[in-house]
């Protein structure tokens, strides 16, 4: 994957946030089952543009939007036995008490750059 700009990753985190609010946990594979669709409702609902979409892969979005949060403390993973498409397991993602508590005071979240 190539450079992911902090913007992006904290619009993929929003849209996470959003529905670990209404559901939590919540699979990966919510987010990613192997099939355009799935990936073009996705890029629609964290705005990546559609001149963009090229430049972007918005399941790693989604991974690394996680993985930003999980460093903060917002979110926790868990391993599933399932694996996704391409091959890697899914994983259950749920708030933790703090990212309850980050999302009822919507707390502003820091997000950094990625490679």
């Amino acid at each position: 994957m190539g450079y992911t700009d902090a913007t992006v990753i904290e619009s993929g985190a929003k849209h996470l946030l959003s529905i670990l609010a209404q559901q939590s946990p919540i699979r990966y594979s919510h987010f990613y089952d192997g099939s355009e669709a799935t990936s073009e409702k996705l890029a629609d609902a964290i705005g990546i543009e559609v001149e963009c979409r090229d430049w972007y892969s918005v399941e790693h979005i989604m991974d690394l939007a996680v993985y930003e949060l999980s460093e903060q403390g917002i979110v926790e993973t868990k391993d599933l036995d399932e694996k996704l498409p391409d091959g890697e397991l899914d994983y259950e993602i749920s708030l933790t008490s703090r990212g309850k508590q980050a999302c009822l005071h919507k707390e502003k979240l820091k997000f950094w750059d990625a490679e």
